[in-house]
């Protein structure tokens, strides 16, 4: 099923969705079953991924680009929701605290790694503006976790939504200016390492024409020197 993306994509993306319920470390006390949980996630999104960023050799169509999309998107979607973080509606007990979403990390970043790559590859995975934006969202939320990766994590993000004109969003725009002025206020020490990260992000909404974003360049400018 998963090696055949365009043609059981509703299946795949609902399998994920039933995977998705084995991430929570709330929920799923079991180490191994987490970590199996993972595993098929991986499995059953990298065919998507692959035919996406191989799209134009592949001759895709825009339905069966329209259909990989989807399957990016609810693993994406379902990774977010698992972090347990307010700005996604989650509350109560649901909520995460520090050191168990510090945990969750922990075990979630290979997977974000396989479905985003790093930022600054060559061949961006394709992502759609709303998949991007929780994904964004997420970096935010984790961003005091690992500072350089959730960087690098948030620059591939920002290329893959800007496929679709994700840098053309008030909202995105927003996302992406808060990330890089909390680098700037609490992680000024390490954002020489994720120079190149926050570089292309940047520049990204900088060629889109906001002017908030060409103000952090003059300001990343100034923390480098």
């Amino acid at each position: 099923m998963a090696a055949n993306p365009s043609v059981y994509s509703s299946e795949i993306s609902d399998a994920i969705f039933t995977a998705s319920h084995y991430l929570d470390p709330k929920k799923t006390a079991d180490e191994a079953q987490r970590s199996r949980g993972r595993e098929l996630i991986g499995f059953l999104f990298e065919p998507a991924r692959h035919a996406l960023i191989n799209r134009t050799e592949l001759k895709n169509d825009p339905e069966t680009n329209r259909k990989l999309l989807e399957i990016l998107d609810s693993a994406g979607s379902r990774i977010v929701f698992s972090f347990g973080l307010p700005s996604h509606g989650v509350a109560g007990d649901d909520v995460l605290d520090t050191d168990e979403r510090t945990k969750h990390y922990l075990e979630v970043k290979p997977l974000l790694e396989q479905l985003l790559g790093k930022g600054g590859d060559d061949t961006p995975v394709p992502l759609t503006p709303q998949t991007a934006y929780y994904l964004l969202q997420l970096m935010n939320g984790i961003l005091d976790i690992d500072p350089v990766n959730v960087l690098g994590f948030a620059s591939a993000v920002c290329a893959g939504g800007s496929i679709f004109g994700f840098e053309l969003d008030a909202s995105a725009r927003d996302e992406a200016v808060k990330l890089v002025d909390r680098a700037l206020a609490d992680h000024r020490d390490t954002l020489k390492s994720s120079a190149a990260s926050v570089g292309h992000m940047l520049d990204l909404f900088v060629k889109a024409g906001w002017s908030e974003a060409l103000a952090l360049t003059f300001r990343l400018d100034e923390a480098f020197r």
